[in-house]
């Protein structure tokens, strides 16, 4: 058995919209935001190629080959306990409600070539809300209706 940690850092990236109205000027409520992640054995950061030690009950020493989840549902957490959702952009990793990260940095179960890897989540966020984050949440894998 192996143990796999995935650690999540969340940084913040301030940004305010206007929105112009024949009469006044409207500031848009949003935020963009980017959770980072990185991939986890142990204490030690994944990469293609490592051997890691102390796996498992039987203290296995591994190699991994591959590295990638998908997380949907996910939210921001602040400080009086409150659930907020993200509003996901849109590219090659993630739609409106699923996001791949992708830790593996080589093809061929990690021994042919560097490719690249996706470690963030970016979207948007109600900017009142900003100050407030002390946490995330999110599900792991597709969901059922996607699957």
């Amino acid at each position: 058995m192996k143990r796999i940690l995935v650690a999540a850092l969340a940084s913040l990236m301030p940004l305010a919209c206007n929105s112009d109205d024949d009469s006044e000027t409207i500031v848009s409520s949003t935020q963009d935001i980017s959770l980072t992640f990185s991939a986890k054995v142990g204490d030690q950061d994944f990469s293609c190629g490592s051997e890691f030690s102390d796996l498992g009950t039987a203290s296995s020493t591994g190699q991994i080959l591959d590295f990638k989840l998908y997380l949907h549902d996910i939210k921001v957490v602040t400080t009086d306990g409150t659930a907020h959702s993200i509003k996901l952009d849109e590219n090659d990793w993630q739609n409106s409600s699923l996001v791949l990260l992708d830790f593996q940095d080589k093809t061929d179960h990690c021994s042919g070539e560097s490719k690249p890897t996706h470690t963030k989540v970016t979207g948007k966020i109600s900017a009142a809300i900003a100050a407030d984050i002390v946490g995330i949440e999110f599900k792991l894998g597709v969901p059922e209706q996607l699957n």
